[in-house]
């Protein structure tokens, strides 16, 4: 009786060991600028920051639109079980090619230990690289999320609100993009 009771003292630790590792958040700030070929976007991006885990569905992270001249910045926190590195990944969805699309880019594992990964290189949403296909999709609409955490990274320039509420129904701002555009209808988390 005396060892049952034991083996049970062990498990109850280990299981509060586990908990414990897997409920460790890593954090990540990315930032970058997106294009068309060498021009800015003509349409709104929408970008997710999620973290990547295998055999099961990927950690939503955070998700904004990039401003007018691509530029973007997104924060998120995420954990992977027993206090793996997570594996942070941006899903970009624009209309560079006149129809939607989504591009995912993958941001470099070794750059969470530092807590922030800036792209050296505009991301070039024209080009099709054998890593990074792309899928057509239409561009999701606005959250109410984007509020609080989406905005769009602009040097050296106060942020403005990208999204708002009217009538029940929220609608992408477009930071400065003509608001007659045609928003997508779906509201598509993948």
């Amino acid at each position: 009786m005396r060892n049952v009771n034991f083996n049970l003292a062990i498990f109850g630790c280990l299981c509060i060991l586990l908990v414990t590792v897997q409920s460790a958040k890593q954090c990540m700030t990315v930032y970058g600028q997106v294009k068309c070929g060498s021009r800015a976007p003509e349409t709104p991006v929408f970008i997710k920051l999620y973290d990547e885990d295998t055999g099961g569905p990927d950690d939503w992270m955070d998700e904004g639109y990039a401003s007018k001249s691509g530029y973007f910045q997104l924060h998120g926190c995420a954990s992977d079980p027993f206090g793996t590195t997570i594996d942070p990944m941006l899903r970009i969805y624009h209309m560079c090619k006149g129809e939607g699309y989504r591009r995912t880019v993958v941001v470099p594992k070794e750059s969470v230990k530092a807590g922030e990964y800036r792209f050296n290189a505009t991301i070039d949403l024209n080009i099709d690289e054998e890593r990074n296909v792309q899928h057509k999709y239409e561009l999701p609409q606005c959250s109410s999320l984007q509020t609080s955490t989406g905005k769009p990274y602009v040097p050296q320039k106060k942020f403005k609100p990208i999204c708002l509420t009217l009538n029940k129904r929220t609608q992408a701002v477009k930071n400065g993009f003509n608001n007659n555009n045609k928003q997508s209808k779906s509201n598509n988390k993948t």
